[in-house]
């Protein structure tokens, strides 16, 4: 009497839903999966949203590795062109590109400005040309 008075109260749908001829079993499927799922979402979300930081700080770590690492690339880049472009002014070749190079912006002069500021093996080598570009031919 007690279950025909729930019945009577509960929707249509649901009854139609629990109240089932047979089961399906399924071998390969936990049987208490449902109840674990609650379980290792009620206890196991606080650790795994403890562990995705870790993660994503050890991305970081390496993205930030290599954008310095192309940083200095990029660095060293700017110092072979300028070495190059002043060997090309000592042989006296002209070209299309200085005239491009000579017009240049106020980035690029920015950009020339931090290189220099920058130590590295190519400083000493860059500014004894520069010396011997601008200094009177005997």
């Amino acid at each position: 009497e007690l279950h025909t008075s729930l019945e009577k109260k509960l929707p249509l749908w649901f009854l139609r839903r629990v109240d089932q001829k047979s089961v399906v079993v399924y071998p390969n499927r936990p049987r208490c999966s449902g109840l674990l799922r609650i379980f290792q979402f009620l206890f196991h979300t606080k650790e795994t949203r403890q562990e995705i930081p870790n993660v994503d700080t050890s991305l970081e770590i390496e993205i930030l590795k290599q954008k310095y690492r192309l940083k200095d690339l990029t660095s060293l880049l700017e110092k072979q062109h300028e070495l190059i472009k002043l060997i090309i002014q000592k042989m006296e070749i002209i070209s299309e590109t200085e005239d491009e190079d000579n017009h240049s912006s106020f980035q690029d002069r920015f950009k020339k400005e931090r290189l220099e500021q920058r130590n590295s093996k190519w400083n000493s080598v860059l500014k004894a040309v520069k010396t011997k570009t601008h200094s009177p031919l005997p």
